[in-house]
């Protein structure tokens, strides 16, 4: 789990496969159940921490060709027709103690989901 600096969208974390894939057809079945249940415990943690109406999952990859999926969370004040860009303008750049509290949270969180 990775939370990016700039938190723009607010509530954006990454999962990131371990070992290197690039596609979901290049693991094992064990694997592949494992990715998806690490996304869903990682999104339980983040709707407990940022409460939102929606979190959207998404794979790309073409800056990144490492597996990987990124979760956002939506907030009911939330345009539901704009685009979600990541990294987006203006930027909202966490400082090291605000990410540090954050991250912490959502790993107490993931913590006690994972149990």
């Amino acid at each position: 789990m990775r939370l990016p600096k700039n938190q723009n969208p607010s509530g954006w974390v990454t999962v990131v496969f371990k070992r290197h894939a690039t596609e979901l057809f290049q693991l094992s079945n064990e694997e592949l159940a494992g990715f998806w249940r690490e996304v869903a415990d990682v999104s339980k943690a983040i709707h407990a921490k940022f409460s939102p109406v929606k979190i959207h999952y998404m794979i790309f990859g073409s800056i990144c060709p490492h597996l990987h999926c990124h979760l956002v969370a939506k907030q009911k004040e939330d345009d539901p027709y704009a685009p979600i860009i990541l990294g987006s303008k203006p930027e909202n750049i966490l400082d090291t103690t605000t990410r540090e509290s954050i991250c912490t949270d959502l790993k107490n969180i993931l913590s006690s989901v994972q149990k």
